[in-house]
């Protein structure tokens, strides 16, 4: 899983770790399940990186989903100056 995506080894022991205890193959581990939230975000990116590999997409096509932080950017929504209303939340 580190060679090809750039997933630090340490990162990649935590995953592992935190999918056998999920499993029942470990015991249950306060501090890595703390920081299950940000290693799922980066088996996100992973997985979203090697599907379109598979698929034949550009990387920079979407879905964009980063390792760290937030996975959808201001970039992809909707863009516009305008207040939003109640009228926005009507459905079309």
């Amino acid at each position: 899983m580190t060679e090809g995506f750039g997933v630090d080894a340490e990162i990649a022991r935590e995953i592992w770790s935190a999918r056998q205890i999920m499993q029942g193959a470990r015991h249950f581990d306060s501090a890595i399940m703390d920081r299950l939230d940000a290693l799922s975000q980066v088996l996100r990116a992973v997985i979203n990186s090697a599907l379109k590999d598979a698929q034949g997409i550009p990387s920079a096509s979407p879905p964009l989903v980063a390792p760290g932080g937030l996975s959808v950017g201001p970039h992809m929504a909707v863009g516009g100056t305008s207040a939003i209303d109640a009228d926005d939340l009507t459905p079309l």
